[in-house]
């Protein structure tokens, strides 16, 4: 037992619980007397009468709510492993499955049709607490057997299906017992199976019922031989004792022995056109079949006909061709062909009878104005067949997937399909390729703003993304040379910062971003793409703010290292917040320059008219009413903002009118910031474009 000591011993028999020690029995046993009747135990979901020897069920129901989580939950507590139950849980979770198929939801109150069912099955149940098995199969004064059988019973219904086996066992005194072992019972499926296939569900579960006990049965099975009945003649069979009570011989004529055949036709042609996905190796594949069967002919059947070999020409391909459109023209036109044959014309209310059809070397062909020769005019072929399906996406893919008129004008040279125009646009819009090419662009959904960009209170430039725009060129001498914007922006105020970069390596871009923090301000953290600058200027970056916290600095300013975040590749989602400033600021330019050269110092000064536009930006919307505050902008708080630190704390608004300057700046930035929660914030709520 893997080596563990098993305790709480229980047993029917006196004399082997006073073999066991007190501290090793179970609870309900350690103080018994003699005259101490044994008590019942509980054992896998049953009581076990020990007295009698006996397995007993008690029904304990919760109080669950009428719903299939409810009906669920307490068909479930009813358990037995052998089985035996079954029967009686099979009913209730026949009701579950009438549900499921019904789609109730889980804690969906049941009709009343259900209810009433329910009711009648909880009633009834409690007749369970009447049954009791013997636990042991054998009577407690059998000594020796000498013949055992195992009895297998299995059956199937619209309900379900199961299956039962029973022990058959023979004393040495020739007495008879047979006791019920196990059982199983399964629902049938909710998808609706012919009874012939239950009742073989039954006979699968019989014989796992058979594996599971003869592994488990130390008694020796004796049915190996089979009854023995069947070593004698059929004389001593036994007989069928309904027909000797009503008289019925296997010779009376008026017996009528019924024969059910059932046959399955198939179809190889049509599951043979169906194979191929390509008009061309379809012709193939029938011109090589026709072949072979004539090789087959000639050889099995001795006949002499002409056989070609090596590849297929042109000739066998036509025929091959012929065919496939006869047996295609059989299933969907069989009367026209019929009546064409007879040399009569077609009916009236026929699909092709406005078409003149004619019959040419059996096949119907559309005769119109322009043909004489009867073997160019076109074959009639059905819109919903799988090889018309092929012929078109032959021609369309041959004219290189064009329009739906030009497929059907070129398919119109041999063949005419019914309703041409929707076929051929159905099987246009099924093309993958054309999907893939032709398909709309995948849209993107406008990103959540990140936290910096909802966080006040904080002075400007604190949270910053950056990235460059250009080239610019410049006049310098008698040569032009490159310039670059590099733009900062605040992503709280939306305010601007540009510097002009003279190259895109990354000395350069350190040396742009050392000027703006010397008149910005160190900021928290900055975003920014993965160009190459970038990351090579926040690594350097880097080494230079660890030497700066080296060295010695004041105790009122204190450099902290800045938190930099790369965009991820591609992502042009991230990073509208100051792609949308290069924007606004290459269109000032464009309107402002008019492709006029300027010099480095003219570059600086335009570039400075450049950031108050854009700082001048209205940022809010613009009120008709002239009562109303003006509107907000992010010079509104730049102007009033100094590169040192500010000092924190509450002020009020009398304050503006305080001899100490500070206290009128900060009462000015409050104010900046109430407003920017209160008419800026709000806007960046919806999504304006890329809703999904």
């Amino acid at each position: 037992m893997g080596g563990f000591r098993l305790t709480k011993w229980h047993s029917n028999k006196r004399n082997v619980l006073n073999a066991i020690p007190e501290s090793e029995r179970a609870s309900s046993v350690v103080s018994l007397g003699r005259s101490d009747m044994l008590p019942s135990d509980k054992a896998l979901g049953v009581i076990w009468d020990v007295n009698e020897d006996k397995i007993k069920f008690k029904v304990k129901l919760s109080d669950k709510p009428l719903t299939r989580r409810g009906i669920l939950s307490i068909v479930s507590s009813i358990f037995y492993p052998l089985g035996l139950v079954s029967p009686v849980t099979l009913r209730a979770k026949a009701i579950v499955q009438h549900l499921c198929k019904e789609k109730f939801g889980w804690d969906e109150q049941i009709p009343q049709e259900y209810h009433d069912k329910w009711k009648s099955w909880v009633k009834n149940l409690q007749c369970l607490e009447n049954l009791s098995v013997n636990r042991c199969f054998l009577p407690r004064d059998v000594q020796h057997v000498k013949n055992v059988q195992l009895h297998i019973f299995s059956d199937g219904s619209e309900l379900g299906y199961g299956a039962c086996a029973y022990l058959w066992v023979v004393d040495e005194n020739d007495r008879t017992t047979c006791s019920l072992m196990m059982g199983k019972a399964r629902l049938a499926p909710m998808k609706q199976v012919s009874i012939p296939r239950l009742e073989l569900s039954g006979a699968v579960t019989a014989c796992r019922l058979y594996e599971i006990l003869s592994d488990e049965l130390e008694l020796k099975i004796s049915t190996l031989n089979g009854p023995k009945f069947l070593h004698k003649n059929s004389e001593h069979w036994p007989r069928n004792v309904l027909d000797e009570e009503l008289g019925i011989s296997e010779t009376d004529t008026e017996i009528k022995k019924e024969i059910a055949v059932h046959a399955t036709t198939t179809n190889a042609i049509d599951n043979l056109l169906g194979y191929f996905s390509d008009w061309i190796k379809l012709r193939r594949a029938i011109a090589w079949f026709r072949r072979f069967k004539i090789y087959c002919r000639n050889r099995y059947l001795g006949h002499h006909l002409p056989c070609n070999n090596g590849n297929l020409n042109v000739t066998e391909l036509r025929e091959a061709t012929d065919e496939i459109l006869a047996h295609v023209q059989m299933i969907y036109f069989s009367d026209e062909i019929t009546n064409l044959k007879k040399a009569k014309p077609v009916k009236k209310g026929s699909r092709i009878a406005s078409l003149y059809p004619v019959l040419v070397n059996e096949l119907i062909r559309s005769k119109c104005r322009l043909n004489y020769d009867l073997s160019t005019c076109p074959v009639i072929l059905p819109n919903k067949h799988h090889v018309t399906t092929l012929i078109i996406r032959y021609y369309y893919e041959t004219t290189g997937h064009v329009g739906k008129q030009q497929v059907l004008a070129a398919s119109r040279e041999k063949y005419l399909i019914l309703k041409g125009s929707s076929a051929v646009k159905t099987v246009i819009d099924r093309c993958v390729p054309c999907k893939r090419q032709h398909g709309p662009f995948c849209k993107q959904q406008m990103a959540p703003l990140l936290e910096e960009q909802l966080t006040a209170d904080k002075p400007p430039f604190t949270f910053v993304g950056v990235d460059y725009f250009g080239p610019l060129n410049v006049k310098l001498g008698r040569s032009i040379v490159k310039r670059y914007g590099c733009l900062f922006t605040c992503l709280t105020t939306r305010a601007v910062h540009i510097e002009i970069a003279h190259s895109l390596n990354k000395d350069s871009f350190i040396s742009a971003f050392q000027r703006f923090t010397s008149r910005r301000g160190i900021p928290e953290k900055v975003y920014s793409d993965n160009g190459t600058n970038f990351v090579g200027g926040e690594i350097e970056l880097r080494k230079n703010i660890e030497q700066w916290n080296k060295a010695t600095i004041s105790n009122y300013m204190l450099h902290k290292d800045i938190i930099w975040t790369f965009n991820l590749p591609y992502a042009s989602h991230r990073r509208g917040a100051w792609e949308r400033m290069i924007r606004s600021t290459r269109n000032i330019f464009k309107a402002l320059i008019n492709q006029q050269l300027l010099s480095d110092d003219q570059l600086l000064t335009f570039m400075a008219e450049t950031e108050r536009i854009m700082n001048d930006r209205p940022i809010t919307a613009i009120s008709d009413d002239c009562r109303d505050l003006p509107v907000l902008t992010p010079n509104m708080l730049l102007l009033m903002k100094s590169n040192t630190s500010t000092p924190q704390g509450v002020f009020d608004r009398k304050d503006i009118y305080a001899k100490r300057w500070w206290k009128q700046i900060q009462h000015l930035a409050n104010e900046f910031w109430k407003r920017w929660l209160r008419e800026y914030l709000p806007t960046l709520q919806q999504r304006s474009k890329w809703q999904r």
